[in-house]
């Protein structure tokens, strides 16, 4: 319990594929389930399956901002990462996400989505509380304001001036929101629907479930060799693509993430290969890479993570400018790690 208390806010997420299609052929890309995907960030609502350090939480968060001048993250270049097996130079299929460092699978320089800082965003309410209803859930859920505000994002390392729901782990975790959600709110491949009181209704399909590789999600310590490749396997859950392998609603991303909660900052976030669901291969580099930068132990993460990306005008904007707001479900796993 000490050892979950001092990780703090600093337990995160992340994204990754599965397929058996051809990588040269998939999207991380608009169309017409993602409307918003050339847009700038928004806003959100993150709702997540947490095995943290051999205990099960939910985590459920909504916000949204305004701004003309408000940051916005890019996206990871999983196309410029992994097309043909060339991979990202020495980190193969891993970013480096290092504050220290610009990514090479990064155009733009800079971390990638979720993890750069929201900055110059005038966060705005709703005009009624949200409410989520669907598998699992009684009724409906008031995913209330809560006060103190909630500031922190548990799988992002962001920090936000509120959200709606959130609260983070720690010895505080019972009295936030999210320390009173069931297991049942967060159901894989259970079917939700957000009400934010203004706009449609929004209907979304939780990631489904699966057991993360080696032991990630609990209790124990997971010991990576060092000096040598780490290869990970498991049974990947069946993906959805859209026409020409188009990322739709239901598309997974499956990563495993390299986290100093010290900080807190993610180090380096791996994609897994579309071409060969339920098995990555981090390269030796990598992994002598953050032995060096903190001594070789922290957090690791392997999830699967759903993305949808809407287009709206916050109609609290007095610019009404057309922002994305993000439909994120994850199913997490979180553990600690030491390189030896």
């Amino acid at each position: 319990m000490a050892a979950r208390n001092r990780l703090g806010f600093a337990l995160m997420l992340m994204a990754g594929c599965t397929s058996s299609e051809s990588l040269s052929d998939f999207h991380y890309s608009s169309g017409n389930q993602n409307p918003g995907a050339n847009l700038p960030e928004g806003g959100e609502i993150r709702h997540e399956n947490v095995r943290l350090l051999g205990n099960q939480e939910d985590w459920l968060a909504v916000y949204q901002y305004a701004g003309t001048g408000a940051s916005s993250a890019p996206l990871a270049d999983i196309d410029t990462i992994l097309e043909g097996g060339s991979g990202n130079g020495q980190w193969g299929p891993c970013i480096d996400e290092r504050t220290t460092h610009s990514p090479t699978g990064n155009t733009t320089g800079g971390n990638t989505w979720p993890f750069q800082p929201i900055t110059n965003a005038t966060y705005e309410h709703f005009p009624s509380v949200p409410t989520l209803t669907g598998t699992g859930i009684s009724g409906s859920l008031p995913i209330v304001e809560m006060n103190p505000p909630n500031t922190v994002g548990n799988s992002t390392l962001r920090t936000y001036d509120f959200t709606y729901g959130g609260g983070a782990p720690g010895s505080n975790f019972a009295s936030t929101f999210n320390g009173g959600l069931t297991t049942e709110e967060a159901a894989g491949s259970g079917v939700y629907t957000l009400d934010m009181g203004e706009g449609d209704a929004i209907t979304y399909t939780f990631v489904a479930s699966f057991t993360a590789p080696l032991g990630i999600g609990g209790s124990a310590n997971v010991n990576v060799p060092a000096g040598q490749d780490l290869v990970a396997t498991w049974d990947a859950p069946a993906n959805v693509f859209g026409t020409g392998n188009e990322h739709v609603q239901n598309t997974y991303f499956n990563f495993m993430l390299f986290v100093d909660p010290t900080v807190p900052t993610a180090e380096f976030m791996c994609f897994m290969d579309l071409s060969k669901p339920g098995t990555l291969t981090i390269p030796a580099a990598v992994i002598s890479a953050i032995q060096s930068e903190n001594g070789g132990s922290g957090l690791i993460v392997d999830a699967n993570l759903t993305h949808q990306m809407l287009s709206e005008t916050n109609p609290a904007d007095p610019n009404k400018q057309a922002r994305r707001f993000d439909i994120v479900t994850i199913w997490c796993n979180i553990s600690t790690f030491s390189i030896q």
